[in-house]
Formats: structure tokens, C-alpha cells, sequence
């Protein structure tokens, strides 16, 4: 592989561009017209070789991302709440303002805010028309949990790792989501399915064994996509902070020594609790893994000579907040309960009820296995 660089303080070198790198940064001199990096090499380098090219900075210029990373935006745009705004500008505002942030850079500035409705004025000021409003759709990654919803940065987890990505439309449409692979390969578009407006969907994906994965998620029939980047990495592990639940979603079983997940979306999703199983052990045995303030459904079915049912119906955010009502149903001829993951699918748990001569607290009296 030969490399040339235009622009470029500190050229990259073949090393760079190992598989198991994510991606190459450079480091770029910011007083320079424009940028250029010329990679030839062999055939089987073909998705790297060729000639990059990208304008330097100017006025009026704009990025979009966090606190630490952002990427060149086009104005008149609409951009999520809460992220960052960078205006490239020679005319930065003299007042000082709270939420605005100014550095030198160069021999020019950058005004940089968070988006918001307090700061709305600056973004259709400096943001050159750029709006909080509905800007299309989110996809953010569900699972992962530790995953930055906000900017287009490497997603670094364990080989296999399952992935959810949740899509969301705006509430007025029901467009058509599809997942296209990068590069491109007509043999490798996902469309998902509809949910319905404002409703969200779901693509399950998995980190790769070796190398990166990247798809966009688009929406058919405009230019609005968002760019998911997947990388295994063994020492990701290390970087996780919120324990096992932040890398699954289920429904986590103890019993005894022994732990088993039901899990939506791999793997094994429904189990049958033994005859001689105490209903009260489900306050310290029976939880929940998976991102915060994901809604579940909780649907308890019944025997038909139970006193309730025969199903009952819970929306929850909190799963612990409905685990003493759980043990109530399955005292009063539960027979199974299924938990909803807001339309990412569904995990079961049976409840073997008393033979004919046995007589619950309730005094129901049912017929054997169900």
C-alpha cells in the first residue's frame, strides 16, 4: 500500500488500516484550503484505495454530534434534541451567553451549543436554519445499552454480541425503514417491518467476529439515513460500567446457583417452573435486564376455574414495580405470564397448578399440568 497526504499534519501509514481497527483518524492542519489522501494498492484493497478528498474549514461551516465528536452537517436541517451544534465562524457572538460555548480554532472560531428548545433561536441563527423539530426518525442502539445514541461513533463490544437497533418514525408517518449494507450489496438490504406511525421497529443484528460491520438505516424514499458502526473488541468488556444488563434484555431466572435469561430476541424464551415451585421466591429470583424505561407488557393468562382472569393486562416501565402482583396471579391459578418488549418480541413463564386433590390458598382446585 502507498500513501499521499495534502493537508495532513501527521500522514497515516499502512498499519493504520488493520482490520482490527475501527477506523483511521488523522490528524488535519486547520488553516489549509482543502484535505486529500491518495491510497493505491492491490485489487483486494479496493473498498480503501482511491483518492479522499474534503474541503477545509470555512464560515458558515456546520458539525453535529457530542462533546467530543462531531461530523459536518448540511444546514437547513432538522437535528435531535440534545445533541451538539458547531458553527464554524469569523463572527462569533460578543455577549456572553450561558449555554453557548466559543473556542479558538485557527483563524476562526467555533460556536458550539447543545440543541434544545432554550437554545432554538441560535440553532435558526447560527445553526443556518437548522430545527429541533421532527427531523424524520431516530435509530438509536437499544442493546448495547453503554452505546452513545447521539453521534455515528464505533460501537465497540464483543464478537457476537447481540445488537438491537430501534427505529423510530415521526408520529404523522409509517415510512418504509430497510438496512443497507456499506459498501453496498444488493443481496444485503433488510427492510423492516412496519409498526406503524411514531411506533418503534426493530433490526437485531450482531457485532462480527472480525472486522466492522456498518449498515445505514434509511428511509425509503429520502435522503434520511443513520449510520450504525459495529467493531468487535475484546477489552470492550472492561468499559462497561452498568454490569451484564447493559449487553442483554430478557428475563432473568435465579434458581439456586443456577441463572437463566429469556430473551426476546436470542436464544431461549420461554420456561416451565417445576410443580414444587414457591410463588414468593419470584421477589428475589425473577428480574429484568435491558435498557431503562423500556415499556413491557405484562399479560397473565389463567386456569379457567381461577377467581381472576381469565387474562390480565399490565403496561410497565419499572419490572420490580409489579413482581408482589405477579406472585398474587400465580397464587390465584396463573398459568403462565408473557412479557412484551415494546414490539421487540416476547418471553413466557409457566406455572404448574395443584392436581385434583390439591386445594391452593385461593381454594382453587384445578386439574393436573396445563
Amino acid at each position: 500500500m502507498d500513501i499521499e497526504a495534502t493537508g495532513i499534519t501527521h500522514p497515516p501509514v499502512p498499519s493504520n488500516f488493520h482490520p482490527s481497527e475501527a477506523e483511521v483518524t488523522l490528524d488535519l492542519d486547520p488553516t489549509v484550503d482543502s484535505y486529500r489522501l491518495q491510497i493505491t494498492g492491490p485489487d483486494a484493497l479496493g473498498s480503501i484505495t482511491g483518492t479522499w478528498t474534503t474541503p477545509g474549514l470555512e464560515h458558515g461551516d456546520l458539525f453535529v454530534g457530542d462533546e467530543t465528536r462531531a461530523q459536518r452537517y448540511d444546514s437547513g436541517r432538522q437535528v435531535r434534541k440534545d445533541t451538539w451544534v458547531y458553527l464554524v465562524s469569523d463572527n462569533p457572538p460578543q455577549t456572553e451567553v450561558s449555554f453557548v460555548d466559543v473556542y479558538d480554532f485557527a483563524d476562526v472560531s467555533l460556536v458550539g451549543f447543545r440543541a434544545s428548545e432554550k437554545t432554538e433561536p441560535f440553532l435558526d441563527r447560527y445553526g443556518e436554519g437548522l430545527s429541533t423539530g421532527n427531523h424524520g426518525f431516530d435509530a438509536d442502539i437499544v442493546l448495547p445499552a453503554h452505546a452513545n445514541p447521539t453521534v455515528e461513533a464505533p460501537l465497540y463490544a464483543l464478537p457476537e454480541e447481540p445488537t438491537l437497533v430501534g427505529v423510530t418514525p415521526s408520529e404523522e408517518v409509517d415510512p418504509i425503514f430497510e438496512v443497507v449494507s456499506i459498501p453496498k450489496d444488493a443481496n444485503e438490504t433488510v427492510e423492516i417491518d412496519r409498526t406503524g406511525p411514531g411506533e418503534p421497529r426493530y433490526y437485531v443484528t450482531e457485532i462480527p467476529v472480525d472486522g466492522s460491520k456498518r449498515v445505514s438505516i434509511h428511509q425509503r424514499n429520502s435522503d434520511r439515513h443513520r449510520l450504525i458502526h459495529l467493531h468487535p473488541s475484546e477489552e470492550s468488556i472492561s468499559r462497561i460500567i452498568s454490569g451484564p444488563q447493559s449487553r442483554q434484555i430478557g428475563i432473568e431466572i435465579q434458581d439456586g446457583e443456577s441463572r437463566e435469561v429469556l430473551s426476546p430476541i436470542s436464544g431461549t424464551s420461554s420456561k416451565r417452573m417445576p410443580a414444587d415451585f414457591n410463588p414468593h421466591l419470584l421477589h428475589t429470583n425473577l428480574g429484568y435486564l435491558g435498557p431503562d424505561g423500556l415499556e413491557l407488557e405484562v399479560v397473565a393468562t389463567f386456569a379457567e376455574e381461577a377467581p381472576l382472569g381469565p387474562t390480565i393486562t399490565r403496561d410497565v416501565s419499572v419490572f420490580n414495580n409489579i413482581i408482589s402482583e405477579v406472585v398474587h396471579w400465580v397464587e390465584s391459578g396463573c398459568i403462565e405470564l408473557e412479557i412484551r418488549f415494546d414490539g421487540i418480541g416476547s418471553v413466557s413463564i409457566g406455572f404448574r397448578q395443584p392436581s385434583d386433590s390439591e386445594t391452593n390458598d385461593n381454594g382453587v382446585v384445578s386439574g393436573g399440568d396445563r
